[in-house]
């Protein structure tokens, strides 16, 4: 199946995490208002609640895993083996929180207001989220086009002595050192994945998110190409060379 749990990661209420690329046939999917008219965020809380968390494994030591509404973590997983019942499992025995979700921070403006926070969106796009005209669909590849920018702050304490300024001005500065912080992009893609985790400067790190649903939205759409009409007329005998 799709899911895997993960001991010691979600709260009981939690079903599990799906893993970046993974089939979603089987998630349960919510009502939904009509394309173009949920907000950004709308969107997102909708998938991810669906999903629960997405992750991604980058090297052979360590995993990614985002739960939206919760943390960002960053931890490495060990087999482990009961030795009364014999049962297997895995157990995470390093993990590092890289953001937080601030519901203040990320929820506390009007969803007219979330334009000012998707980057590469054309102005063709803008006016299309301004005038509600009607645009055409778009399922293109992630790290192409516009995304919706976040900032999840207030991770685990980074002490290590190379912390740059990147990691200050998003993190902020906790007992012993700057806080983690994670910069989270949503693209619209063909697939829920978990795309790309990137430590860009010293404990603050990048996060590519691809939500489909995105597409639905106004500001994902590519601008739609104005028509050109090219009439043409017959040319009188005689004058083809004048």
């Amino acid at each position: 199946g799709i899911w895997r749990k993960i001991p010691g990661v979600f709260d009981p209420e939690d079903e599990g995490a799906v893993a970046s690329g993974d089939s979603i046939r089987n998630v349960k999917r919510k009502r939904r208002k009509k394309p173009g008219k949920e907000s950004i965020r709308e969107i997102i809380a909708r998938n991810m609640e669906d999903l629960g968390c997405l992750r991604r494994n980058n090297n052979e030591w360590w995993q990614y895993q985002i739960c939206y509404g919760k943390n960002i973590r960053q931890f490495h997983e060990v087999n482990t083996i009961d030795a009364a019942t014999g049962i297997t499992g895995k157990h995470a025995d390093a993990e590092y929180i890289l953001g937080v979700y601030n519901d203040t921070a990320l929820d506390d403006f009007p969803n007219e207001e979330e334009v000012k926070y998707v980057v590469n969106a054309t102005k063709e796009q803008q006016d299309f989220m301004t005038n509600t005209a009607r645009g055409s669909q778009h399922r293109g590849a992630p790290r192409e086009g516009p995304y919706f920018k976040q900032e999840w702050t207030g991770g685990h304490v980074c002490d290590h002595p190379d912390v740059s300024d990147a990691a200050i001005k998003a993190g902020n500065v906790g007992e012993g050192g700057i806080e983690r912080s994670t910069t989270v992009r949503y693209f619209c893609g063909a697939r829920f994945e978990l795309a790309m985790i990137n430590e860009d400067s010293t404990c603050h790190y990048e996060m590519n998110v691809v939500i489909p649903d995105l597409c639905d939205h106004p500001l994902f759409k590519p601008p739609v190409a104005k028509k050109q009409v090219v009439k043409c007329l017959p040319v009188e005998e005689g004058l083809e060379y004048q």
